[in-house]
C-alpha cells in the first residue's frame, strides 16, 4: 500500500488548447487559481481552494472531495488573501509537520490575536515574502509585502509553533528579525538563509547576533542559500566565510554546522585550483583555532556546496 503524502501537477499543453471554465471546474478550480502558458508549464496551487475540498483520484479519474488528514505532513500554499482571516483553513494546518508558504499580500488584518491556531506536530518551515511563484514567470513581478505585515506574520508562527526545528527565511527577512529586536525562536536548532542574487556575502556583525538568547538560542546549523558564491577569488571568499563562522562560534558553543552554497544550481568556478586553494585555507583556520576543532571536517563538493562541520 502506498501513502501518498505530497502531490504537485504540471500540466503540458498543444498550441491549439483552450482553457474553458468548465475545464477548470473539473478540478475545482477557478482562473484566480490557475496560471498556465500554451507550449509551456501550466501550475496549479490553492489559494482560494480550500484545503478541506481535496480532491480524490480514482483510475485517474477525480472523484469526491475528502478532509485533509493526519497522514499529510507536508503541504506547499502561496498566500495571496489575509491569513489572519482563514481559521477554518489554519485548522489544518495542525497535523502538518512541514509547510513552504509564499506570502503575497497588499493588504491584512492587523488583529493579531485573531490567529489562534496552535501548530503542534510543524518541524520545518520556509516563509518566503520576497517572491510568489505563479508568477515567477512575469520579468517584472516582485511581492510587494510590506515590513510591518511580515512582522506579524512571523509572530504569529513564532508563537504558534512550539516544537519548530527548522527554518528557512529570505536574508532580508533575518535583517528584519534582528533589527526589530523579535522575541527569540527558542526550537529552532536549523535556519537556512536564502540570499537574493544581488546580495553581498552577510556581515560577522549580523551573523553573531544568531546563535543568541535574542535570536536562536538553540541553533547548531546554518546555511546560506539561493544565490551561489563565485570561487573565483578564492581568499576573499575564504576571509567571508571564516569571518561569518569565527562569529558563530564565539556567540555560541552549541554550533555545529556551517554550510554555504546550499542547494544553489549547478556552476563550477574558473579556474579549479581555486577549489584546493579555498579548502586549504579553511581547513587550516579552522583546525587552528583550538585543539577542540582538530578533528573538524570541511568538505566542498563537486556542486562547489562548502560545508564546515565541527
Amino acid at each position: 500500500m502506498i501513502c501518498l503524502r505530497c502531490l504537485r501537477f504540471l500540466f503540458y499543453l498543444p498550441g491549439e488548447t483552450k482553457l474553458e471554465n468548465i475545464d477548470l471546474y473539473w478540478f475545482n478550480l477557478n482562473h484566480d487559481t490557475v496560471e498556465y502558458e500554451i507550449n509551456g508549464m501550466m501550475i496549479l496551487y490553492t489559494v482560494p481552494y480550500l484545503l478541506n475540498s481535496q480532491r480524490q483520484v480514482y483510475n485517474h479519474t477525480f472523484a469526491g472531495q475528502s478532509t485533509i488528514n493526519n497522514s499529510i505532513n507536508h503541504i506547499e500554499w502561496i498566500v495571496d488573501r489575509d491569513p489572519l482571516s482563514i481559521d477554518t483553513t489554519l485548522v489544518h494546518f495542525q497535523h502538518v509537520k512541514s509547510l513552504v508558504l509564499f506570502f503575497d499580500l497588499q493588504e491584512m488584518n492587523m488583529n493579531i490575536n485573531s490567529w489562534n491556531v496552535l501548530l503542534p506536530f510543524l518541524r520545518h518551515l520556509k516563509l518566503s515574502f520576497d517572491s510568489n511563484p505563479i508568477k515567477s514567470g512575469m520579468s517584472y513581478y516582485r511581492s510587494v509585502t510590506p515590513n510591518h505585515y511580515r512582522c506579524v506574520i512571523l509572530e504569529q508562527f513564532r508563537r504558534c509553533s512550539s516544537l519548530l526545528e527548522c527554518l528557512t527565511l529570505n536574508w532580508s527577512v533575518i535583517e528584519l528579525l534582528l533589527e526589530h529586536s523579535f522575541s527569540p525562536w527558542p526550537t529552532v536548532r536549523q535556519l537556512n538563509i536564502l540570499m537574493e542574487s544581488y546580495t553581498n556575502f552577510p556581515s560577522a556583525s549580523l551573523i553573531k547576533q544568531l546563535p543568541t538568547d535574542k535570536a536562536f538560542p538553540q541553533l547548531q546549523y546554518l546555511s546560506f542559500g539561493g544565490r551561489r558564491f563565485s570561487f573565483t577569488r578564492p581568499e576573499s571568499l575564504a576571509t567571508q566565510i571564516l569571518s561569518c563562522f569565527d562569529a558563530l562560534i564565539s556567540s555560541s558553543s552549541k554550533f555545529i554546522i556551517f554550510h554555504v552554497n546550499r542547494c544553489c544550481v549547478t556552476y563550477i568556478s574558473f579556474p579549479r585550483t581555486s577549489r584546493d586553494i579555498l579548502l586549504t585555507l579553511l581547513t587550516e583556520h579552522v583546525r587552528s583555532i583550538s585543539n577542540h576543532y582538530s578533528s573538524s571536517k570541511i568538505v566542498i563538493d563537486a556542486n562547489e556546496e562548502i560545508i564546515i562541520w565541527l
